[in-house]
């Protein structure tokens, strides 16, 4: 804050100038803000019905590869 205050009592104009394209800046999107909200209302719209049959044609590309053996611990039910 003290380095505004200074730049402000050194370079009054320069510093004038930054606030104003600041305020600028701010004002330019607040108005385009406001611009795209009021357009965001103006919508049109169509009711559409529409009615078929689709098919689906599908390929299965999964790849099992059976290579090793299980082995299951020795219980009482596997003799």
């Amino acid at each position: 804050m003290k380095e505004l205050l200074q730049h402000f009592r050194e370079q009054p104009k320069e510093a004038i100038k930054e606030v104003a394209m600041c305020v600028m800046i701010f004002a330019v999107c607040g108005a385009m803000l406001f611009l795209s909200a009021i357009l965001q209302g103006c919508t049109a719209s169509k009711g559409v019905t529409i009615r078929g049959k689709a098919t689906i044609v599908t390929t299965d590309t999964t790849v099992v590869k059976h290579n090793g053996a299980l082995k299951f611990k020795k219980s009482m039910f596997n003799n």
